[in-house]
C-alpha cells in the first residue's frame, strides 16, 4: 500500500485534499484518516496532542493518506520535522505541505511580493524531510484564492452567478475572476462571499457552507484551466499525481 502524509493549515484545506484525493484516486481505494494538532509547539518542546477528526476505512484501498491539520501556517513546518521520522518508519513514500501566503509580520501584511521568500523557506523543511520526498506549496493568498478562480461552480452555488451576470457586477465587486490576476487580491474569502452575496448567498468557513463550495468546484477545471495560471494549484495535482502513478 502506498502512503501519503499532507499536512494543512485549517479545516478548509484539510476537506479540499480529502475531496481531491478521492477524486483521483477512488473512494474505495483510498483510507483517509484526518488528525487536528492542538497544543504544544516546537519552540516550548511541549508535544502536540494529536486528535482524531475523521477517518474512512475501506478493505480494498491501495493508498493511504493522513491529513493533519496543523492550525497555522508555522506549524505546518515544524510538525512536518517533528513527524517525518515517524511516518519514514510507516512506511509512507510522499509528503505535501499546504499554508496560506495569508498573514502579518510585524504590523505588515504579506503580499503576492512575498511568495518567492515564503518559498525558499520552505524549502529547507523540504530538504530536512528527506528521504521522504516533500512538497510545500503555498496557496497565495489562501485556498480561497484557487476556489475563486475556479469560475466553473459558481452556478453550482447559483444558477444566476453566470459569467455574464458577474461580469456586469464588476464594479460592485472591484475585480473581474474571469479576467484578473486572483492572486493579487488580499481578501479572496471576502471577495468570494461578496461574490456569492450577489444572489443573497454566502461563503464562510463554516462546516456546511464551505463544504458546500467545495463539492461544487469542478476539479477538471481547477486542473486544467485555473492550473495554467496558478503554478501552485498544477504543483498539487502534480504531486498527488506523482505519489499515485
Amino acid at each position: 500500500m502506498k502512503k501519503i502524509a499532507i499536512f494543512v493549515e485549517g479545516e478548509t484545506e484539510s476537506d479540499f485534499i480529502r475531496r481531491v484525493l478521492v477524486e483521483i484516486i477512488g473512494e474505495h481505494n483510498i483510507a483517509i484518516t484526518t488528525h487536528k494538532m492542538v497544543g504544544g509547539n516546537h519552540k516550548s518542546g511541549i508535544p502536540r496532542t494529536i486528535n482524531l477528526r475523521f477517518q474512512s476505512i475501506t478493505d480494498k484501498a491501495n493508498f493511504e493518506a493522513i491529513i493533519y491539520i496543523s492550525g497555522h501556517h508555522e506549524n505546518v513546518d515544524s510538525d512536518i520535522r517533528e513527524q517525518k521520522n515517524v511516518l519514514l518508519q510507516q512506511g509512507f513514500s510522499k509528503i505535501i505541505g499546504l499554508k496560506d501566503l495569508r498573514r502579518e509580520q510585524e504590523g505588515r501584511r504579506f503580499t503576492i511580493d512575498d511568495l518567492p521568500k515564503v518559498e525558499m523557506g520552505s524549502r529547507i523543511t523540504e530538504r530536512i524531510s528527506q528521504p521522504i520526498p516533500t512538497k510545500i506549496i503555498i496557496a497565495a493568498m489562501e485556498i480561497e484564492t484557487w476556489f475563486l478562480a475556479e469560475t466553473q461552480h459558481y452556478g453550482c452555488i447559483d444558477n444566476r452567478l453566470t459569467k455574464e451576470f458577474v461580469e456586469s457586477k464588476n464594479l460592485e465587486l472591484g475585480f473581474n475572476p474571469y479576467s484578473d490576476n486572483l492572486m493579487l487580491r488580499l481578501e479572496p474569502k471576502e471577495d468570494l462571499n461578496n461574490l456569492y452575496s450577489l444572489v443573497k448567498k454566502v461563503y464562510s468557513k463554516k462546516e456546511s457552507v464551505r463544504m458546500k463550495t467545495i463539492n461544487c468546484l469542478d476539479l477538471d477545471h481547477l486542473r486544467n484551466t485555473v492550473g495554467q495560471n496558478i503554478s501552485q494549484v498544477r504543483d498539487l495535482f502534480e504531486n498527488i499525481d506523482g505519489f499515485v502513478e
